[in-house]
């Protein structure tokens, strides 16, 4: 037998070793070898072969999980009715999404749109989140599709609040500022507490000023978000003074301005002013003076009217005093003089009403008051009203 030498040996084992294929996790070969299997394999096979995969963490499996996707949205029909097909199939969504893979965002979003599977949309909607980033077409039209499922439960609808909860999970951690309307209202029309705390969460990752997004939705929703934006600002605690004062600003101007289509939107206008001016208050703001006295008129005849309470006028009125400015303290004399006609005359003038005139003008020390809190001291009030009058005039500037 021919002997073959030592040095020839070696020299054989490293040409084989170099014309045959290396496995590492890396390697190409080792993904083309699973997608081969996947593809011959069972149902179960096809699990196996996924779940295998997870082995090979250096390995871009996106490959194996994208054909796998190609075929749950081939086999839908097949595969929902089977347990070990839909195994594959929440497999493979959950595998796209927790590694990212964006290419398969356009067909995961074409896959939601033609299942009617809860369960599955939810994973679908999950993975879009982490996968749909940047992409515009899919995030408006997920806004899309919420604002139809909005639609449709406020018709009546019974909806189904996990997918809800998830859909404004995904918007939020897509993050683009087109949802954030939809996200906002979707928190607001009563679908559950956890649809609501979802909302919120989803809010606050929104990009943007949330300011800026707050304003928008006063300014472009319908009256009864208007009112819910302006309410929702006020539990931000990361909001800045200036921050609230400029929403309420918002607030009141859309609440003077807005035309209403009927007396429900009327009603909720109107709120939206009373809380816009409250806020305002509360803020110590000062300014926005002719606003101010155009819902104080819009006030006094709502409460002559019937249209609101007196609580109402007393706050218009304390707003007034709180703006700080000659216009502000002109238009509260103005209606000192028409409430000492009144009592000249002999009407009865609320008390809580005149003594909150009396008291913002003594706040706001114009000289204007000087003749009319005079006059209030002579007129047939109560001993309460004429020592407020008299407590005002000190306030005021010397003349």
């Amino acid at each position: 037998m021919r002997k073959i030498s030592i040095t020839a040996a070696v020299l054989i084992v490293l040409v084989l070793s170099a014309v045959q294929p290396v496995f590492s996790n890396d390697n190409p070969g080792v993904v083309e070898a699973f997608r081969k299997n996947f593809t011959r394999g069972s149902l179960s096979t096809k699990v196996r072969v996924l779940q295998d995969s997870l082995e090979y963490k250096d390995a871009d499996m996106s490959p194996l999980y994208t054909l796998s996707l190609d075929f749950i949205i081939s086999n839908t029909w097949m595969l929902q009715s089977d347990t070990i097909g839909r195994d594959l199939m929440f497999f493979t969504i959950r595998l796209l999404g927790t590694n990212g893979i964006t290419e398969a965002a356009d067909n995961l979003w074409l896959f939601f749109k033609s299942v009617d599977d809860s369960a599955l949309m939810i994973e679908i909607m999950n993975a879009l989140g982490d996968t749909a980033a940047g992409k515009q077409n899919i995030i408006y039209g997920i806004n899309a599709w919420l604002r139809d499922y909005n639609t449709a439960f406020k018709a009546g609808k019974t909806p189904d609040s996990k997918l809800v909860a998830e859909a404004v999970a995904t918007l939020g951690k897509l993050g683009d500022p087109t949802s954030f309307p939809i996200v906002f209202t979707t928190g607001t029309i009563g679908y559950s507490e956890t649809v609501n705390l979802s909302a919120n969460e989803a809010l606050g990752k929104i990009d943007g000023y949330f300011t800026d997004h707050i304003i928008e939705v006063i300014r472009s929703s319908v009256p009864e978000e208007k009112l819910a934006a302006l309410k929702a600002a006020y539990g931000q605690s990361n909001l800045t003074r200036d921050d609230k004062a400029s929403i309420a600003l918002v607030g009141l101007d859309i609440g003077l301005y807005s035309e209403a289509y009927d007396s429900a939107e009327e009603g909720i206008l109107r709120e939206l002013r009373y809380e816009a001016v409250r806020q305002l208050t509360a803020l110590n703001w000062a300014g926005a003076t002719d606003n101010l006295v155009k819902h104080f008129d819009s006030t006094v005849f709502e409460l002559e009217q019937g249209l609101c309470r007196k609580v109402s006028l007393i706050e218009a009125i304390d707003a007034l005093g709180n703006a700080g400015t000659h216009d502000a303290a002109i238009r509260l004399t103005l209606y000192l003089e028409v409430l000492n006609s009144y009592t000249e005359n002999g009407q009865i003038v609320d008390e809580q009403v005149i003594l909150s005139v009396i008291r913002n003008l003594g706040e706001l020390g114009d000289n204007t008051a000087f003749d009319y809190l005079l006059y209030t001291g002579y007129l047939n009030y109560s001993g309460t009203v004429q020592r407020a009058a008299r407590e005002a005039l000190k306030n005021l500037k010397n003349i």
